[in-house]
């Protein structure tokens, strides 16, 4: 047996090994579903991003987007505000909405329509999402407002904060490299009332401004209603509803709206509602006080 026949023995050996051994797993091809951007806050619901995915790409980005991830085999559950559905629940919310967009977009959605559109658990899911005409849609208003922060300052004031972030999605992982940090402190008062505000940017820093509305509500009505564009970063400075109708002997409410402004003129909307108080009063020689 010739040295040469050995060698070309090995060889041989050599290359039918190393495919098995060198060779990367197969990862999905970034071709096949396009990067998608989109804000929310960090404790967003899937109908609050997906409000912010119709807004901010392309219906056909959006479809794909989705139908990638409803056949994931680990999808963004969290990022997609849907960790608390249930998987099997979580998919067919990601693929009913993969084919609204695909209709939107003028694409035939095949035997994937949405057919749970017609199921109440679903419905009650993905509202207050804003699918287009095609689906469910209830657009954000003082009444579909929940209830979110906390009172503090001994129930004289109410606080809500948290962050929000610009992220960037493809078919299998998402990723945020910009945020903002955000907290609003509100004091009722009796015809003057002092929201305290704070924006800080964060990360590359694109999430650069705020459009923020507060509503005095009191015994039930809108008194008062203000809206302020706030550029980051800004802290300790105050938004005013001033000169509203008295609150004495009634209760008191308050109402925001946060749009968080992104590259591109990119938005996404955030609502939410303080507790309502108590009869607010100014018992002698006490501050005036309307206690959550």
């Amino acid at each position: 047996m010739g040295l040469t026949y050995i060698v070309s023995l090995l060889s041989a050996a050599f290359l039918a090994i190393v495919p098995l051994t060198a060779s990367p797993p197969d990862e999905p091809n970034s071709t096949d579903s396009p990067t998608v951007t989109f804000i929310a806050v960090e404790d967003a619901t899937f109908p609050e991003v997906l409000k912010s995915l119709n807004e901010s790409n392309p219906p056909e980005d959006v479809a794909a987007f989705l139908s990638a991830q409803a056949d994931d085999p680990s999808p963004e559950l969290e990022e997609l505000g849907l960790t608390d559905v249930p998987i099997e629940s979580a998919r067919e919310m990601l693929d009913d909405a993969a084919a609204v967009a695909a209709e939107d977009a003028g694409v035939d959605p095949g035997d994937d329509s949405p057919q749970a559109f017609s199921d109440p658990t679903h419905v009650a899911l993905m509202a207050p999402a804003s699918f287009s005409a095609s689906g469910p849609a209830v657009k954000m208003s003082i009444d579909t407002a929940g209830v979110a922060g906390e009172a503090i300052n001994n129930r004289f004031s109410w606080k809500r904060s948290d962050r929000a972030y610009l992220r960037e999605c493809n078919g299998w992982s998402c990723w945020a490299n910009s945020w903002l940090d955000w907290r609003v402190v509100t004091d009722p008062g009796k015809n003057n009332t002092r929201t305290n505000v704070q924006f800080l940017k964060g990360g590359e820093g694109k999430l650069g401004a705020v459009r923020l509305q507060t509503v005095v509500l009191s015994s039930g009505r809108n008194i008062s209603s203000t809206t302020a564009r706030w550029n980051a970063n800004v802290s300790g400075q105050n938004q005013w509803n001033s000169n509203h109708q008295s609150t004495q002997g009634r209760n008191f409410q308050m109402y925001y709206k946060l749009d968080f402004i992104g590259p591109n003129n990119l938005t996404s909307s955030y609502e939410f509602k303080s507790r309502i108080t108590g009869a607010c009063n100014d018992p002698y020689p006490a501050a005036y006080r309307c206690l959550f």
